[in-house]
């Protein structure tokens, strides 16, 4: 069976070694793919292509989470509401789009005890991982979501400037690529704005540790890394290409394998 990511840039991804251990600690025959598809006026070639050569599913990441929803025939329940997808299955002709990078953020916050309810949550970014993590702290009840983007796009969205006059909040998320290899050492906000948090999560998981979280570390916040919530939704995607369940001691042995190379 032949899986693969796609996106613009894919030289900082460890998609190919994590479905790797998969394969190798289920014992599934499998291959995954690396294939960057830089501009999105490629993208309706790109998935024809992926049908016609036998790819039982493909991930799909920065630029193209939104755009690729052009070529689907079935959306999940999580793409309707949220509007973009990280996961494509090719089933008899037809192609479902899914969104695994809610499931891995949610089970990352369980993994780590962060618990939003009735808090108040600022996410840093509002591009295609931002709206998953959004919908996460929703459904988990956070009390007050504040969105801040670089360039201002909706009502009711901060600009990146705005935030530094907001009062003590439980946590904030960092969605945005700004720390991200190889333009590593540089954060979304300044450091000493972090005080005003208890916890702070980056879903950049290259690398481990970004200014954005050493930051937040000195500042004596909890930290939460990104690389736990791309295993999670990688194994995500998998039970639905393979159409099973895997439990939660096959995410944590990935994750602890992946994590000891970085």
């Amino acid at each position: 069976m032949k899986f693969a990511l796609i996106g613009g840039r894919l030289s900082h991804s460890y998609s190919e070694e994590i479905h790797n251990l998969f394969f190798e600690y289920t014992g599934i025959k499998g291959s995954y793919d690396l294939i960057e598809v830089p501009e999105s006026g490629q993208l309706a070639e790109k998935i024809d292509w992926f049908k016609s050569s036998n790819y039982r599913g493909i991930n799909v990441t920065i630029p193209h989470k939104e755009n690729v929803l052009k070529y689907v025939d079935n959306k999940s329940k999580e793409v309707q509401k949220l509007g973009v997808a990280n996961t494509l299955n090719f089933d008899v002709g037809k192609i479902n789009a899914f969104n695994t990078d809610y499931f891995g953020f949610k089970k990352t916050l369980e993994m780590n005890n962060v618990n939003p309810f009735g808090g108040k949550w600022l996410v840093l970014g509002y591009g295609g991982g931002a709206k998953s993590i959004i919908a996460v702290l929703e459904d988990m009840g956070a009390k007050i979501i504040t969105i801040a983007n670089r360039t201002k796009k909706e009502a009711g969205i901060l600009s990146l400037e705005e935030i530094y006059t907001l009062d003590k909040y439980e946590g904030v998320v960092n969605t945005t690529p700004v720390g991200m290899f190889p333009n590593t050492g540089i954060s979304p906000i300044k450091a000493e704005f972090l005080k005003k948090f208890d916890t702070a999560v980056d879903i950049i998981y290259n690398p481990l540790n970004t200014k954005f979280l050493i930051d937040a570390k000195q500042n004596g916040l909890q930290c939460v890394q990104g690389l736990y919530m791309l295993v999670a939704q990688a194994v995500k995607a998998q039970e639905i290409w393979q159409n099973r369940t895997f439990d939660d001691a096959l995410i944590s042995r990935i994750y602890r394998k992946v994590g000891k190379g970085l």
